[in-house]
């Protein structure tokens, strides 16, 4: 997929987008993907996040695999952020030639 003229991008950052069903809405779907221990620790990070809570919403979620097969494009976000960023401007060129 790539942008015709006088298009634009418009980012929507939604977590269950796939298990949603509305990746049907989106031309290209950008996946984010780290470690289960990597996602684990920041979550449990967040304020008043619990292992209670973040097992229900580890329920809620596809298994890896069956996101990574509705994903056009799968950023790593377990390295350091300059890799991540230049990920996505990759990404982003693609997208505009």
């Amino acid at each position: 997929t790539s942008l015709q003229e006088g298009q634009k991008i418009i980012a929507l950052d939604i977590p269950l987008l796939i298990e949603t069903g509305a990746d049907k809405l989106c031309d290209v779907v950008l996946l984010t993907e780290c470690s289960d221990v990597v996602q684990r620790r920041r979550a449990l990070e967040r304020p008043a996040m619990t292992e209670e809570k973040l097992e229900g919403i580890l329920r809620r979620q596809l298994k890896t695999e069956q996101r990574l097969k509705k994903a056009t494009h799968v950023v790593r976000t377990d390295v350091p952020i300059e890799q991540t960023k230049r990920q996505i401007d990759a990404i982003l060129r693609a997208l505009e030639s």
